[in-house]
């Protein structure tokens, strides 16, 4: 008989990984530490940062997707286009996110007092 095991949210993060985005936002991997608003215009890392700082439970995808609603196109500021920036600030987003993940993968050392240790020890022994 196969079974589904549904994980819900936040199974990582009981087990003993880093992987809530707020923890992404205070690592050395973080590449938008210093970012603000170009001439009070935001700009996709500006708000990730400002975003970061200020919210305890931090969606890099909702703010991702309020600020291109935001957004108007054809913005310039010193010659370069605002949308250009912000594709290249999530392409460093993607990268910084995939080297974080895998600093984290590297070195886990998981929570072994854990609901999430438990159950995945339990699993181990009915295979």
């Amino acid at each position: 008989m196969r079974r589904t095991l549904i994980i819900g949210n936040g199974f990582d993060i009981d087990a003993g990984l880093k992987t809530s985005y707020s923890s992404f936002a205070g690592s050395e991997y973080w590449p938008f530490k210093d970012e603000q608003p170009i001439q009070k215009i935001p700009t996709l890392a500006s708000q990730l940062n400002k975003n970061a700082r200020l919210e305890t439970w931090f969606d890099v995808e909702e703010t991702m997707f309020s600020h291109a609603c935001e957004r108007q196109t054809g913005l310039t500021l010193g010659g370069q286009i605002i949308e250009k920036k912000d594709k290249k600030d999530f392409d460093t987003l993607k990268k910084q996110l995939s080297l974080y993940l895998g600093n984290e993968e590297t070195n886990f050392k998981p929570n072994e007092k854990s609901v999430a240790m438990s159950l995945l020890r339990k699993i181990y022994q009915l295979t």
